[in-house]
């Protein structure tokens, strides 16, 4: 998985997120992989309206069935209006564009939860309140690592479990101050 960063939110045109990309062509029949920011989507296994996205403008709309593979393969189908590509040559037109999804198109979340996208650019203060900074970027794995920038301009790299991070909200997360010694 790749992380999340606020250049990157800054980058993608309002009312949508980075789904992923589309890297290669996979076997005979017009399948092709993808690159997909969460391995875990709810998004797997159906049909999906998408846009394309490159060189910062937007491309067609077509529709995507992503299905896991092998290990951390995700392969699938384009769909345009109501034919399935099924060529490996014009599956190969499609390599090497984004995918957008129109933030509306995404699950609803339980109220505990939420979307990366959703905390990047938010203000950071500790369990007193004081200012540390603002979210710039997510990186998935075991354990979420949240990389904040400094009023000064360093990275606080923070991770994301109950004992670090107090609570999350909309206007913003509080964490837990690190002591000298964790420094």
């Amino acid at each position: 998985m790749q992380s999340s960063s606020l250049d990157h939110k800054s980058r993608t045109p309002e009312g949508y997120i980075h789904f992923g990309s589309i890297s290669g062509v996979f076997g005979v029949h017009g399948e092709v992989k993808f690159f997909l920011h969460n391995l875990n989507s709810a998004l797997l296994n159906r049909w999906v309206s998408v846009r394309l996205w490159s060189n910062d403008s937007f491309g067609e709309t077509i529709d995507i069935k992503a299905r896991k593979g092998s290990g951390k393969r995700v392969v699938g189908k384009i769909r345009i209006v109501d034919r399935i590509i099924d060529s490996p040559e014009e599956a190969r037109t499609f390599m090497d564009k984004e995918i957008l999804i129109a933030e509306s198109s995404l699950p609803s979340l339980d109220a505990e939860e939420f979307y990366h996208h959703d905390l990047l650019g938010l203000p950071v203060v500790d369990q007193e309140g004081i200012p540390v900074g603002t979210v710039v970027e997510i990186t998935p794995g075991t354990v979420d690592v949240l990389t904040i920038q400094t009023s000064e301009r360093d990275l606080l790299y923070v991770p994301f479990i109950t004992e670090k991070v107090l609570s999350v909200g909309q206007d913003g997360l509080v964490i837990q101050r690190y002591s000298e010694s964790e420094s």
